[in-house]
């Protein structure tokens, strides 16, 4: 069984390793002159990491608490962010079915605008088919009841008049002349036609509203007393 040795001072290696009690529960060790380790040291280390470990645990709550911080004001400007862009959204879209809305009512308007055109063109077509009608319908009374002279002639391509002669009628006064100008090109323009001063006895003078521009035109004349 091993010795126990009690002693307050133990040297060893011709002193140069000194252990040493000084009081009950504590100690040194030291190369003569300086100490190496005791127990005063030693707890002075643990208690400063102890102190170094609270501080680096309060550093770390102090990080975690700023990065929740941080994240929670991150959280907050994307949620900000996200309803700003919703809202932006929404606003575009209504602006878009305004825009919509706005078009579909010109729309409307214009095709409400068209269909008056269109039934006022054919309003007026009627009345314009209406009125040659009654024309053609006096002149065929006059036809029926008086000396009526009618010839269809060829109109030159750039004129802008013709000369009916009717001499050989033989009408001792002037007669009452009417003239239709027509043509068989269906894509030729519609040219005005209008009598220049009085018929005579033997000739009348039709003026046209623009130069004939093709061969296609005739002019049919009923000439009557």
């Amino acid at each position: 069984m091993a010795k126990i040795f009690s002693t307050e001072k133990l040297a060893l290696n011709g002193d140069q390793v000194r252990i040493e009690s000084s009081e009950s529960g504590a100690f040194e060790i030291t190369d003569g002159s300086n100490v190496l380790i005791s127990r005063s040291t030693i707890e002075s280390d643990i208690s400063s990491l102890n102190t170094q470990d609270s501080d680096n645990k309060t550093a770390v709550a102090d990080d975690i608490d700023s990065l929740s911080t941080l994240h929670a004001g991150n959280v907050t400007a994307l949620d900000a962010d996200v309803l700003s862009l919703n809202t932006q959204d929404s606003d575009n879209k209504t602006a878009v079915a305004d825009d919509i809305d706005s078009l579909s009512t010109l729309h409307a308007g214009n095709v409400a605008a068209l269909d008056t055109d269109v039934s006022s063109l054919n309003t007026q077509d009627s009345d314009n088919k209406t009125a040659i009608k009654d024309d053609i319908d006096s002149l065929a009374l006059l036809v029926s009841t008086n000396d009526v002279y009618a010839v269809q002639e060829d109109v030159s391509e750039n004129s802008i008049s013709i000369t009916i002669n009717y001499s050989s009628v033989g009408f001792t006064t002037a007669p009452a002349v009417v003239g239709s100008l027509t043509s068989y090109i269906a894509d030729d323009p519609i040219i005005g036609i209008q009598l220049s001063g009085n018929p005579s006895t033997s000739s009348a003078v039709f003026m046209f509203s623009d130069e004939i521009p093709s061969t296609g035109y005739k002019i049919d004349v009923l000439a009557s007393v």
